[in-house]
């Protein structure tokens, strides 16, 4: 692949052919020289589409007090039924058919905006329902756009079949992400409990003729996204080559993160499954990424439960909860709130519609979660997911404490040789309750217990 100019670090949003594909951001200290490298497994899939050098020189202007992007909680309803879908137990308590007003969101983006203009940049529709249903959608899309902020979608892609909404993405997105998980009929209604695949992937078809018709070049990227089960895992090789066939820009694959698929894999199969990703990976070249868990590791939880209680100053240091508050209906300050109930009624702050509440999400922007809150929170901050980005954050605001330049470039990879050192992927095993674990150097860790309510990624 050709050589990468750095991006400036004046550009808000990384080139298309920045992103997926860098390894780790280097910080270095004007005074002495100094370099911090943070891996892009802590920062890869929290910074979304930003350019690292314009977040770390915001995050150190502003001493972590700023908002990044607005996570939208549109609604509860969806199109499919997915038996991977972690937040479907908080939709169903909820009631299924809650929807936000569209134009009251777009009143409290632009008021954020207002309040953090150099910092806030861009809204993410990412749930906890299908965030493409909700009544009002294309009006919201071309808002968020008319306010000069940049959208990432990411979407089971079934009302991509709507002209307007494919229009409204292509003029403001940098990123929609497809999670259709499956490449013929049969296993995408095992995987999705749902029809219409053909449909689908001639949705994103024309999305993507959407996106290369626009003045200029848009900026959006388009891709698909599959959560590895064994319904699908005999598909990584047809599911890359589908994306990379109909004109997407990448292909993404997870392990399964939240405990919702029960595995049932073998050692023989995960050897397998583990063969297959690193084949796909070589299919990555100038025009198309191929991102796979060791390139991207995230740490997996088996159970999601507000169970250890944590005190204000944990709290504070929650940037996940400063840099990126769940816009909806309501508002709950801990961030893991729109896909979890327990999280969200124990941060639980009130309606967007009460001036009370944009008071309270703004002293959490400002001071801290604990600060807003008044209080401990039952919230597990021990074990949250989560943490590998505050720890980043801390990381990046030491290392440049009193500092009055520096400099930040990305670290490019290498497909198939450049990935987390330390990481491993995890499949359910056959024995309930245990799992298998594939090191770095492709040998097999198994009958590993699953744990409750802790992180896998602490190797019991």
């Amino acid at each position: 692949m050709q050589e990468i100019t750095q991006p400036l670090r004046t550009e808000v949003f990384l080139s298309p052919r920045w992103r997926h594909r860098y390894r780790a951001i280097q910080v270095t200290r004007g005074s002495d020289g100094a370099v911090l490298e943070v891996p892009a497994s802590a920062t890869i899939t929290s910074m979304l589409d930003f350019n690292p050098q314009w977040f770390v020189d915001r995050l150190v202007q502003t001493r972590g007090a700023a908002p990044f992007m607005g996570i939208l909680d549109l609604t509860n309803a969806c199109t499919d039924a997915c038996g991977m879908c972690f937040t479907m137990a908080k939709r169903k308590a909820e009631g299924l058919n809650r929807h936000a007003d569209v134009d009251m969101v777009l009143a409290r983006i632009g008021q954020i905006q207002q309040w953090y203009p150099d910092a806030f940049r861009l809204v993410a529709l990412v749930g906890s329902g299908e965030p493409l249903i909700v009544p009002g959608v294309e009006r919201l899309l071309h808002g968020v756009a008319d306010l000069g902020l940049a959208l990432h979608v990411y979407t089971a892609g079934k009302n991509l079949s709507r002209p307007d909404v494919r229009t409204a993405l292509a003029r403001g997105a940098v990123s929609v992400r497809v999670s259709l998980d499956a490449t013929d009929e049969d296993t995408f209604q095992k995987v999705h409990r749902a029809a219409g695949l053909s449909e689908r992937i001639e949705a994103v078809r024309r999305l993507v003729a959407a996106r290369d018709a626009v003045s200029g070049r848009s900026q959006a990227m388009v891709g698909l996204s599959m959560v590895i089960q064994k319904a699908n895992s005999h598909q990584i090789s047809a599911f890359a080559a589908l994306a990379r066939d109909i004109g997407c820009d990448f292909v993404s694959f997870h392990q399964e993160t939240y405990g919702q698929v029960q595995g049932g894999f073998g050692e023989t199969e995960a050897q397998r499954l583990t063969e297959d990703l690193a084949a796909v990976e070589g299919m990555t070249d100038d025009d198309f990424t191929v991102t796979v868990p060791r390139l991207a590791g995230r740490p997996t939880v088996f159970e999601r439960a507000a169970a250890t209680l944590s005190d204000q100053a944990t709290l504070d240091r929650c940037f996940s909860s400063r840099h990126k508050p769940v816009i909806g209906s309501d508002y709950s300050g801990c961030c893991k709130g729109g896909s979890n109930l327990d999280f969200k009624q124990h941060s639980y702050v009130g309606p967007f519609t009460d001036e009370a509440t944009m008071t309270t999400l703004r002293t959490v922007i400002d001071r801290g979660l604990g600060t807003a809150l008044g209080r401990p929170a039952q919230l597990s901050c021990d074990s949250c997911e989560l943490a590998e980005y505050d720890r980043a954050m801390e990381r990046i605001l030491a290392h440049l404490d009193h500092e009055q330049e520096w400099n930040t470039r990305l670290v490019p990879f290498e497909p198939g040789v450049d990935h987390d050192a330390a990481y491993e992927v995890l499949f359910g095993a056959h024995t309930p309750s245990t799992a298998l674990a594939v090191r770095p150097d492709g040998t097999l860790r198994t009958h590993l217990p699953l744990l409750p309510t802790d992180l896998a990624s602490r190797n019991p």
